[in-house]
């Protein structure tokens, strides 16, 4: 690679087609849908690296707040690693975060060397669990749970703020294909959101007041007309939950380190959050 074919820029709408070719080809599950929506409707910050018109890394933050960034797509082209990319990306995006901000970010295992070096600093571990067929679910009543109708909407994004310290509704209004909430004694208490990504059917966010709930949520969501496989993001501090997800044919297929940078956003543990956005949206 010659230096002068490299340009790095600032991300544009435009690039939303070349960074879907380039996750794709990783085997992500961003759709194209992802990008455009992130590049068009969040407000997103982010790098590109060029060859020759063509997209061959990526890195974004979507600024959730004044204090709060999620850092998403650090991609590289798999043709042109160990050549600096990703580090020039990440430093390019870091500088236009600066210093003040809690920056977080869900990382492989191949990730995590690179954020080190930016000073990241490990929370937690996420564990994506996959399903391949429908389980056999309990029966249960179903009766306060219910598809999220419009008059819902500011409700559900009241809820998950809550619990969350951040705000999310664009995210889970727009984004998500279908959201799942649950109503008792007049009080929403949970709700759940899929959607269908490249390769799964993502599952996530699931937010509930406590592990009934959350496991009523999934077995509602069961019952529909759902695509396989599933994937889903669950937290390693979530035990019990993810006892039950592989009691009902779960299996871990890999591991994500929750990072931050400069503050924890989250200081304490989330007991409310079971399955997460998934590292494209935190």
């Amino acid at each position: 690679m010659n230096d002068s074919d490299l340009i790095f820029r600032q991300i544009s709408y435009d690039d939303a087609l070349g960074g879907f070719q380039l996750s794709s080809r990783e085997g992500w599950n961003q759709t194209l849908a992802d990008w455009q929506f992130i590049l068009m409707n969040l407000p997103t910050s982010g790098y590109v690296a060029i060859i020759k018109e063509r997209v061959v890394g990526t890195a974004l933050a979507i600024n959730y707040s004044d204090d709060f960034s999620w850092i998403a797509m650090v991609l590289t082209d798999i043709h042109y690693r160990s050549q600096g990319i990703s580090t020039r990306l990440m430093t390019l995006l870091l500088d236009s975060l600066g210093d003040k901000r809690s920056i977080m970010l869900d990382a492989t295992d191949t990730g995590m060397h690179l954020y080190r070096k930016f000073g990241f600093n490990s929370d937690y571990q996420i564990l994506r669990m996959k399903l391949d067929s429908l389980p056999t679910i309990s029966t249960t009543n179903f009766n306060h749970i219910s598809e999220l109708a419009e008059e819902d909407i500011d409700r559900l994004a009241t809820f998950d703020l809550s619990i969350m310290d951040f705000d999310r509704k664009l995210l889970i209004t727009k984004i998500i294909a279908q959201k799942f909430i649950s109503i008792s004694q007049g009080k929403m208490d949970g709700y759940i959101c899929m959607r269908q990504g490249y390769k799964y059917l993502h599952i996530g966010p699931l937010v509930s007041t406590d592990i009934i709930v959350a496991k009523e949520l999934m077995n509602f969501m069961f019952c529909q007309n759902m695509e396989f496989p599933i994937i889903l993001d669950v937290p390693i501090y979530q035990e019990e939950f993810l006892f039950w997800l592989k009691s009902i044919g779960f299996v871990k297929q890999r591991v994500f380190t929750r990072m931050f940078k400069n503050k924890n956003f989250s200081n304490t543990i989330n007991q409310n959050q079971f399955i997460t956005s998934g590292p494209e949206f935190g």
